[in-house]
């Protein structure tokens, strides 16, 4: 029975699934990796608050979190 529906489902694919965005399109990121790093590093060393990492590096304060938090993951 599952087959059965996945290869329907397969072939109606096109008509019922279309892309709103398009790819690659979206909100451009603010720091580039290299930058995202140093912020990071920055930021282990001299423990600022992230409002205060933010304004030295000319960003928001939930997006040094963000950067901090992603890069804690890895």
């Amino acid at each position: 029975m599952l087959k059965k529906f996945n290869k329907r489902k397969d072939k109606r694919w096109p008509a019922y699934e279309k892309r709103l965005i398009k790819q690659g399109g979206g909100r451009k990121k603010s720091l580039n990796h290299r930058e995202e790093i140093i912020l990071t590093l920055y930021y282990l060393h001299h423990m600022p608050t992230l409002k205060l990492l933010g304004i030295i590096f000319g960003v928001s304060e939930s997006t040094a979190n963000n950067i901090c938090k992603h890069s804690a993951e890895c």
